[in-house]
């Protein structure tokens, strides 16, 4: 005959392999089940408290990264709406305000932003039978 042992929760002890019981048997297993959910409530307070370190470590990323990049007033020639090279190009030939840190070139916004308004088309050259570009629109 195999030896099995039976563990029941709701009803009494099972018998051993001789015909003894196990008289601990009930309560180590209530106690097993109840270990078990503790460690269940212990598992998702540490998930819990993982995920509240991950956003506070994204958040004190973020503010670092803010603190190392420039100010407002200067931006990278990447961020520029005439282009990186044009815009590069007009920080050497003088017309564009700009500073270099390092191997980085930074334009002053305020420089940008006057050169685009002085070179700005507005709305009386296209109205002179003209598109953005300069070419003559047939009427």
């Amino acid at each position: 005959m195999p030896n099995t042992k039976r563990f029941e929760i709701d009803s009494e002890p099972a018998a051993g392999p001789r015909g003894s019981s196990y008289p601990g048997m009930r309560s180590q297993h209530g106690g097993l089940v109840n270990r078990a959910a503790e460690l269940e409530v212990e598992a998702d307070e540490l998930m819990a408290r993982g995920y509240a370190l991950r956003a506070e470590a994204g958040r004190l990323r973020a503010r670092a990264s803010e603190a190392t990049t420039p100010a407002a007033d200067w931006i990278a020639p990447d961020a520029s709406p005439l282009g990186k090279r044009r815009t590069l190009a007009l920080c050497r030939s003088g017309a564009l305000e700009s500073s270099k840190v390092g191997r980085k070139v930074l334009v002053r916004r305020a420089s940008l932003d006057a050169f685009l308004r002085r070179h700005e088309r507005g709305v009386e050259l296209a109205a002179d039978g003209e598109d953005l570009f300069g070419a003559k629109v047939a009427a």
